[in-house]
């Protein structure tokens, strides 16, 4: 398995790269009103408005800093067919600058709801928690995120 390391302010986390679409440079956001703190706005992807939560935000309730090394995270995040079909989010984090490849018959080791941390022995650094995006999200983030968000574009 292959994991990309990033960071918020605090805590380093790894995700794994089959979750992840594409990985692009910190761009100018476009506000998206009335959302929640951590949802830092949104990044045009080839003709597509994607919308951005700041990992930082949402985690530790401080914004995430404007870093060389700083980029967005784009992975698919369900379907929805009543929007566009794929629903695409950014994921705004720092220190995004590392892959590590796990051993061939490694797997997460994670109880429920528990989070998972990662053998320091694999990535040559102590207490990495897997990120899993189903698990770390909030729950309503389809429904108060993707709906609103189209909405809003149309009444413009």
């Amino acid at each position: 398995m292959l994991l990309l390391l990033f960071s918020t302010r605090t805590e380093r986390y790894a995700i794994n790269c089959e979750y992840i679409f594409k990985v692009i440079p910190f761009l100018n956001l476009q506000p998206i009103p009335m959302t929640p703190a951590y949802v830092a706005g949104a990044v045009k992807y080839r003709g597509t408005d994607i919308p951005v939560i700041d990992l930082s935000q949402l985690l530790e309730n401080v914004n995430c800093r404007c870093l060389l090394s700083t980029r967005i995270i784009i992975i698919e995040y369900g379907t929805d067919t009543r929007i566009t079909g794929n629903n695409y989010i950014g994921l705004l984090a720092e220190k995004v600058n590392e892959t590590v490849k796990t051993p061939k018959d490694w797997k997460p080791d994670q109880d429920g709801d528990s989070p998972c941390f990662i053998d320091p022995a694999i990535v040559s650094q102590d207490m990495i928690q897997m990120f899993e995006p189903k698990k770390m999200l909030p729950d309503n983030l389809s429904n108060s995120l993707f709906m609103e968000y189209s909405s809003r574009r149309e009444h413009r």
